[in-house]
């Protein structure tokens, strides 16, 4: 029966892992770097949220939804004022990367002076149900299933015209904008969808978690340890990735104290870099697709 709570809860947790994942795989397959400050859309979501169940008579729907918007507007920010300036000065990848972990401490910080320093709990009541003899709480079986729904959505998505050029702008930007398609604007649609992956991401754990300043980069490195298990290959290894490591993370515990499950998380890691670096659906090469 342990294992099996613990083999929910890491499909609970791996689910949320995989929307951060894709997220940080969509950002590197249109820009070329990791962007650190897909942590900073995680919280400001969740506080977002925070507010306005707590300060105003919205629910959780206005909340999610409000939550969402704010996610989505700092990622686009981020993308058009600086970025964007950023790469076409010719920063490297790597200065991008750490300009946007930069960002993540300037959000961090300006949430920690709105809110403050200490654990916050959402004003929801969370209630447990029985799942076969296991026990998890409401919004964890809503977590699964909204994570399942939105990356069904996506799938759909990118099978339309706008996923298409998407995919293109990932595979060669130069050759993107040769054949007429408008960059800028297919880099913006990318950044909105890895906002909201990002930003529900945060919501949905900030449910059954506490929130703090610093809550984001939890998820942002199990997201990144599962973008690395998928080789950075597109929604399947981000999928894929995620509810690896969530998995792997969890039912450790069945036979490791907990204080163990992150170093459990990176030795996975350790492991698929010098094993596998190219992850389960990598390949050789320097091209990344959606």
């Amino acid at each position: 029966m342990l294992l099996w709570w613990l083999l929910l809860l890491g499909l609970w947790a791996g689910s949320l892992y995989a929307l951060v994942a894709f997220g940080l795989v969509l950002t590197r397959a249109v820009r070329g770097f990791v962007n650190f400050a897909h942590a900073a859309v995680v919280v400001a979501a969740a506080y977002s949220t925070y507010a306005v169940m707590k300060w105003t008579e919205g629910g959780l729907s206005v909340g999610i939804a409000v939550g969402v918007l704010v996610g989505c507007g700092i990622a686009l920010v981020s993308e058009r004022l600086v970025f964007r300036l950023l790469y076409l000065k010719g920063t490297s990848p790597s200065g991008l990367m750490l300009v946007s972990l930069g960002l993540l401490i300037v959000v961090e910080n300006v949430i920690a002076l709105c809110f403050g320093d200490q654990r916050v709990a959402m004003p929801v009541d969370v209630q447990a149900v029985s799942v076969l003899g296991a026990r998890l709480t409401v919004t964890q079986i809503v977590a699964i299933a909204a994570s399942a729904l939105l990356f069904v959505c996506l799938a759909a998505l990118f099978q339309t015209r706008l996923g298409v050029r998407i995919r293109a702008v990932a595979n060669d930007v130069d050759l993107a904008a040769t054949c007429g398609l408008r960059v800028d604007h297919v880099i913006l649609f990318a950044t909105v969808i890895s906002g909201m992956t990002g930003a529900l991401a945060g919501i949905l754990w900030a449910l059954d978690n506490d929130l703090t300043p610093a809550m984001g980069f939890r998820p942002l490195l199990y997201g990144l340890v599962g973008a690395i298990v998928g080789g950075f290959r597109g929604m399947a290894g981000a999928l894929l990735g995620g509810l690896f490591v969530g998995l792997i993370g969890c039912c450790a515990l069945w036979i490791l104290p907990t204080q163990w499950q992150d170093g459990i998380v990176f030795v996975i890691l350790v492991a698929f870099l010098l094993l596998r670096p190219e992850g389960f659906f990598g390949r050789q090469g320097k091209k990344a697709s959606v």
